[in-house]
């Protein structure tokens, strides 16, 4: 298991579990991001979807996954780079952007979308800005061949782990090393084995990391897409095209939105039977680090 999963699971008094009514807040906040998000999408003529576990909540729930803590967008790379380039100034007074290629780069080798004034602070997060987010991902072309996308799966799982390991670096004292002692002895040498590794290959900083794998993985226009960027396996994100485009609407909380077209094949490859809710939902809880909604609803 990777230390950082081993972690929350072993040492859960480091995180806030949200009470269903901070969830239900929280999720009001993301709707109103999402508004804004479809928006200026809209007046741009550039073309999203919902995936992941939103596009499972337009499914099943028609709405948010009660347990869910974001709202998970692609956008086909061209378009992906003009909403990097203009959201923040168009919307400069109500949030900020994270990504390869933005000034402020953050850790991650996808786009954030944070509420000012807001703190949704969760491990992996070394910047400044804590803000509720909406994650945005870049839908690259993938080889039509299916021998290089294998070669590419393996390389990127490569290059992201060195990458994240190096992140990890930044942040091991802040976040897990107040809580190193109460680790068993077998995540406590995980973690140390993967902050050194990371402080190895810091001499490049995670910026370079992050902004080169942000353009190596474009790959000329194909019949096939993948989020080389998401949390899935690089095999498990790619489809054709076709299951992507053209758009099929749908409804998320009362909101008319755009879902992959096939959606139900992208659902069962990435969940199986998708629409049978796990049993036990203890694994998803939203756990964070800090919390603020904005309006003295603070909690750390």
């Amino acid at each position: 298991m990777d230390a950082v999963k081993e972690f929350r699971k072993e040492i859960k008094e480091a995180f806030i579990p949200l009470k269903k009514e901070e969830i239900q807040k929280m999720h009001k906040i993301q709707v109103e991001m999402l508004k804004d998000v479809i928006h200026f999408c809209e007046k741009q003529n550039l073309t999203y979807y919902l995936t992941g576990g939103s596009a499972l909540g337009v499914i099943r729930h028609h709405g948010f996954i009660p347990w869910d803590d974001d709202i998970d967008i692609v956008l086909p790379k061209k378009d992906y780079k003009i909403f990097r380039e203009k959201f923040e100034h168009v919307y400069e007074d109500k949030y900020s952007v994270e990504a390869p290629g933005c000034p402020n780069v953050g850790g991650l080798p996808f786009m954030k979308i944070r509420k000012k004034g807001t703190v949704m602070r969760s491990l992996m997060a070394p910047g400044p800005n804590y803000g509720i987010f909406i994650d945005v991902f870049p839908l690259e072309y993938a080889p039509e061949s299916k021998i290089h996308r294998s070669i590419c799966e393996a390389w990127y799982f490569v290059y992201r782990s060195l990458a994240y390991s190096v992140l990890f670096s930044k942040i091991y004292s802040d976040v897990f090393k107040p809580y190193e002692r109460k680790c068993s002895k077998r995540l406590r040498r995980a973690l140390h084995v993967k902050y050194v590794w990371g402080k190895i290959l810091s001499i490049i900083p995670l910026e370079k990391w992050l902004n080169h794998f942000d353009k190596m993985v474009e790959k000329k226009e194909s019949s096939f897409y993948v989020v080389a960027s998401g949390i899935h396996r690089y095999s498990e994100e790619c489809f054709p095209v076709a299951t992507f485009y053209p758009p099929r609407k749908g409804v998320f909380e009362g909101i008319e939105v755009n879902i992959p077209n096939k959606v139900e094949s992208l659902l069962t490859k990435f969940y199986g039977d998708y629409m049978t809710p796990p049993k036990d939902t203890s694994d998803y809880t939203c756990c964070f680090t800090a919390v603020d909604f904005g309006h003295g609803g603070k909690n750390e």
